[in-house]
């Protein structure tokens, strides 16, 4: 992300007696291609579009309240540094993650979004205009928005345990799962929510609700709860002691 100069665009929307709200885009020029910016104008008219190339042009204060902050890929570890920047001077804003390229639908972008503590939703630039607005639109009213197709792939995992650890549960061998998500299933088996399982084990929010649904998809279970109470049931040694 160049740096040597701040470089703001704003596109200024007509007001329609509602109060303005901002969105802060960090990305190189004209990431956002003309059709969706158009698409902004006519159907969020109270909104203004602020396009900055670094996240240190975007750590400043606004006319309007910042309700999101858009990251291209290559903005996000920047952005992840200066989190507490961020927080201080736009404590309202979701952010989210630019898709920028339908190839990065994959591995790349799930990789992204599983290993930050900070992106809340994901906005693809290849969808079509009115798509792209409604997610828009969704996310400045506080919704987190990630594509159902994201949550039924398995994000980067650590290795897979050791045949010396294998785990039997009601006759269910644990072999599937991974180091990591025996280690959040005994932490929901304690009763531990998600938000508070996310910052024990240094992860966010959306990654620890990817392995669950691995973890819930393995053992066959229907629910966290199910999965919770079978491994309470079956595990007569402490999780810990078992992986040191």
């Amino acid at each position: 992300m160049p740096i040597s100069s701040p470089y703001i665009h704003t596109s200024r929307m007509a007001v329609s007696g509602k109060r303005q709200r901002a969105i802060v885009v960090v990305a190189p020029r004209g990431t956002i291609p003309e059709r969706l910016r158009f698409g902004l104008e006519r159907e969020l008219p109270w909104a203004v579009l602020h396009e900055v190339d670094n996240v240190a042009t975007a750590c400043n204060t606004f006319p309007e309240t910042v309700s999101l902050i858009l990251l291209h890929p290559d903005a996000v570890q920047p952005a992840e540094r200066s989190a507490p920047q961020i927080r201080r001077f736009h404590p309202l804003a979701l952010i989210g993650l630019l898709q920028t390229d339908i190839a990065d639908a994959g591995l790349q972008t799930r990789e992204i979004v599983a290993s930050s503590k900070i992106l809340q939703g994901l906005v693809p630039l290849r969808s079509k205009a009115h798509e792209f607005v409604a997610i828009v639109s969704f996310m400045l009213r506080g919704g987190q928005y990630f594509p159902r197709e994201m949550l039924s792939v398995e994000a980067q995992a650590p290795p897979p345990l050791l045949a010396r650890e294998i785990i039997q549960l009601d006759g269910l061998q644990l072999t599937q799962l991974t180091r990591r998500e025996l280690q959040i299933l005994e932490l929901v088996s304690r009763g531990l929510q998600n938000k508070t399982i996310a910052a024990q084990l240094y992860l966010s929010e959306f990654t620890v609700k990817i392995h669950l649904h691995n973890i819930i998809t393995k053992l066959g279970a229907h629910n966290r709860t199910e999965a919770a109470a079978f491994f309470r049931d079956s595990q007569p040694t402490p999780l810990s002691r078992i992986l040191g």
